[in-house]
């Protein structure tokens, strides 16, 4: 739509405008939430510069090797798209996830606490990114009536599918603080997010209108078999756990009859 804004004589990446909005947005949030897991002002630094370095990276990383299948296999287009090409969500919700769990490696922290402390985080950076998406031109959907132009396609109207996405994870965003106030956990929050997520963006994946990305043969996106993925794990997961949790539960329970019937009452 607007890819670049004009300010003083300068020409502006309107996309650029929103990561930093996002970056600035998730920062003063973690601040005031910071003592949840009890993190010190330092603490905070490290983890937001881990996550945010990771995050660029991996995005970059996933371009190159989604491209792959696209341009072939070679090590001089690979490197090519590694340092000047686009980037893919889904690179940098693994970045985050990796940065994630460095600090806490570096920190000895429980890995499990800090991932699901920065859950909400990746929503909310989500939630400007697909935001500078739609005012870029990038990523765009479909051509339908009633669309956004696109500087790309003059006289086409086209759907505005990063703004739906920006959408799912506001809610997401929104329902975890709802359920951290209420409920006063956050425990699987990143599971939450991986399958809320994965189902949306799979849909979301049919809608997009760059054809170019439907490569595979299954005529399935490189991000929606990312997002079969990440459900697959999550579901594998949830019954690893329950069938954990019921072992545990029947060795709790007590062999004698009398005994056992008194442990049921």
């Amino acid at each position: 739509m607007y890819p670049l804004i004009h300010v003083f004589g300068f020409d502006i990446e309107v996309y650029l405008v929103f990561i930093g909005a996002g970056i600035v947005a998730v920062t003063v949030f973690n601040a005031f939430r910071r003592k949840k897991l009890n993190l010190k002002v330092w603490e905070l630094i490290l983890l937001l510069a881990l996550t945010l370095a990771l995050m660029l990276a991996f995005c970059r990383l996933f371009y190159a090797l989604l491209m792959i299948p696209v341009k072939g296999a070679s090590w001089e287009t690979f490197w090519h798209d590694l340092l000047h090409g686009g980037m893919v969500f889904y690179g940098g919700m693994f970045g985050i996830i990796a940065g994630c769990l460095l600090f806490a490696l570096v920190r000895r922290r429980k890995a499990r606490e800090v991932l699901d402390f920065f859950a909400p985080s990746i929503a909310l950076s989500l939630v400007f990114a697909r935001l500078g998406c739609l005012f870029n031109g990038c990523c765009y959907g479909i051509e339908c009536a009633f669309g956004v132009p696109n500087q790309k396609f003059p006289g086409q109207l086209l759907l505005p599918v990063q703004l739906f996405e920006s959408a799912v994870n506001l809610v997401i965003f929104i329902a975890f603080l709802l359920r951290e106030r209420v409920k006063k956990t956050n425990r699987f929050h990143l599971e939450a997010y991986f399958v809320v997520y994965g189902v949306a963006r799979f849909i979301l994946e049919f809608f997009r209108g760059n054809s170019d990305r439907m490569y595979y043969p299954d005529r399935l996106s490189g991000s929606q078999h990312i997002s079969i993925l990440i459900v697959l794990f999550v579901l594998i997961e949830a019954a690893v756990l329950t069938v954990r949790k019921s072992k545990k539960s029947n060795q709790k329970r007590p062999d004698d009859p009398a005994e056992r019937k008194s442990y049921e009452t």
